[in-house]
């Protein structure tokens, strides 16, 4: 039970967050992607819906999804480039269809 509010209070942190920034940059008209990374969106289905309802009630245009990929990935990427390397299209490719 008390994993669950910690949970909830996560949930309503973020939407609380996330709407703010979208009203400072003027993007609640907007169609607006918003990725979720973390387990406690995977793994909560009941929480991650809980997420969608707020987040629709203050932003219809919010367009919700979860992270393909590992958030290591993405330091990967740039460290990789930051060496001068660059990612193929058929790579990019590949990592956009990603599933974990």
């Amino acid at each position: 039970m008390i994993a669950i509010k910690i949970g909830e209070k996560i949930v309503e942190e973020t939407v609380r967050d996330i709407y703010a920034l979208m009203k400072k940059l003027d993007l609640i008209k907007e169609d607006t992607p918003i990725v979720l990374g973390g387990s406690l969106y995977k793994g909560a289905p009941g929480l991650l819906n809980i997420y969608l309802q707020r987040l629709i009630f203050l932003s219809l245009k919010a367009k919700v999804s979860l992270l393909k990929v590992p958030p290591a990935l993405g330091a990967s990427i740039i460290a990789w480039e930051a060496s001068s390397y660059s990612l193929s299209e058929d790579k990019w490719e590949e990592l956009s269809n990603f599933n974990c």
